[in-house]
């Protein structure tokens, strides 16, 4: 099926014994300036091109409304990029109005958010993404070629598996540090 992406992984991988997310302190926010967040990656071996494809994997999940409230409640708009679809803009204040639950949760990919397909480009290219990071890449004119190129699921499936097999070498943990797990959910 077309929805469903396969690659081959590289197998006993040494990670941490504990998974928190507060203990991520390598990879940006997604709150942060577009061109740090490239440096952020190209000191870890990827570029621009792979940075792209990986944020692809917005087309599945969803986001808390915590992390989105600022953007699309902002008072005095400062928040809010010129590109921003305003139907969507009032779709996201509608599901996460000012003080609401910050865990109330919404889609990623609005239309698809349990396929992985090209859909979530498509909703940049409208001004649909939910997260800042995603819609910011319109300002960047070689970044607008890619969207377009990832519309095709070949392309960014062929892509997509190269920066996921560089991500599963990055801070690798070693001797007692860590282990090789059994169940990677």
């Amino acid at each position: 099926r077309r929805d469903r992406i396969y690659w081959e992984v590289k197998l006993g991988r040494k990670d941490g014994k504990v998974s928190l997310a507060a203990n991520v302190k390598s990879l940006p926010s997604q709150t942060d300036v577009i061109t740090e967040t490239l440096k952020v990656f190209a000191k870890f071996g990827l570029n621009t091109e792979d940075f792209f494809a990986l944020l692809g994997a917005h087309t599945i999940g969803t986001a808390s409304c915590k992390l989105i409230t600022d953007r699309i409640n902002s008072i005095d708009r400062s928040f809010i990029v010129l590109n921003f679809n305003p139907l969507f803009l009032v779709m996201l204040q509608q599901a996460c109005p000012i003080g609401c639950d910050g865990s109330r949760r919404v889609a990623l990919d609005t239309g698809s958010e349990l396929v992985f397909d090209t859909s979530i480009f498509k909703n940049i290219l409208n001004g649909s993404a939910v997260l800042n990071i995603d819609q910011s890449l319109l300002n960047i004119p070689t970044i607008y070629r890619l969207l377009q190129e990832f519309l095709t699921f070949e392309r960014f499936n062929t892509i997509f598996v190269r920066p996921m097999n560089r991500m599963s070498e990055i801070e690798v943990k070693t001797g007692l540090n860590g282990e090789i797990r059994r169940n990677c959910s």
